[in-house]
C-alpha cells in the first residue's frame, strides 16, 4: 500500500517542535486528555501534572472536554513542554494522567494522548490506517484498542493513546511515526 508522504529524518519531523540542537532534549507536545467530564476532573489532571517532574503547560489550558458520538470526553488539545526527555519522558506524563483521580474513572479512565498535526493537507483514511500500523508495537501505546488511534480531519490533528504504564518514549513514537512520512509536527503551526 503506498501512503503520500515525504522522506524524512527524525530531526526534520522534530522541527521545529524541538528547542534549538544544543538543547534537543527538550520538545514541545501537543496533547489532549480523554476522560474530563467536569472541572472537577479537569482540576485533578492539572494536579496529576503538577507532580511531574521537568514538564511545564498552561494549567488553564487543561479543560474539560465535550461528549463525543462514542461517549468519551476529550479535552480540547493543549501544549506541555518536557524539559528533559532523558529524565521525564512522555510515559511518565501519561502515567500521571492514568493515576488522575477524575469523579468517572471507573467507567472513563483517563488517558492521555498525543496529538500531532498534519500540516497543510486533509487527514485521509490511508493516514490514519498508516499511522496505526507504524504504532503497532511501540511501547506505551495504545495503537490497536479501539480509538486507539485516530484524526479530527477538519483540525489536521491525528491522535496516539498512551497506555499509563509509564513506558512511552517521545523518540520511539516519533521513530514509529517517521516510517510513515507524514511529516507530523508536534504543535500546531
Amino acid at each position: 500500500m503506498m501512503f503520500r508522504f515525504a522522506s524524512c529524518l527524525l530531526p526534520a519531523l522534530l522541527a521545529p517542535a524541538l528547542a534549538p540542537a544544543e538543547d534537543a532534549k527538550s520538545a514541545k507536545i501537543t496533547v489532549t486528555v480523554r476522560g474530563i467530564t467536569s472541572a472537577e476532573d479537569a482540576q485533578a489532571v492539572r494536579d496529576a501534572l503538577k507532580a511531574v517532574e521537568k514538564i511545564k503547560f498552561n494549567a488553564d489550558d487543561v479543560q474539560p472536554g465535550e461528549k463525543g458520538k462514542r461517549g468519551h470526553y476529550f479535552s480540547p488539545p493543549f501544549v506541555i513542554e518536557l524539559s528533559d526527555t532523558e529524565t521525564t519522558d512522555i510515559g511518565a506524563v501519561a502515567k500521571a494522567v492514568s493515576e488522575a483521580k477524575t469523579a468517572k474513572r471507573d467507567d472513563l479512565p483517563p488517558s492521555l494522548n498525543l496529538a500531532p498535526f498534519l500540516p497543510g493537507l486533509q487527514i485521509q483514511e490511508t493516514d490514519v490506517s498508516g499511522l496505526r500500523a507504524a504504532m503497532d508495537g511501540v511501547s506505551g501505546v495504545d495503537a490497536l484498542a479501539a480509538g486507539g488511534v485516530g484524526g479530527v480531519p477538519g483540525e489536521g490533528r491525528l491522535w496516539v493513546r498512551l497506555s499509563g504504564e509509564g513506558q512511552a518514549r517521545l523518540t520511539e513514537i516519533l521513530t514509529a511515526a517517521a516510517k510513515v512520512e507524514l511529516g507530523l509536527k508536534l504543535e500546531k503551526q
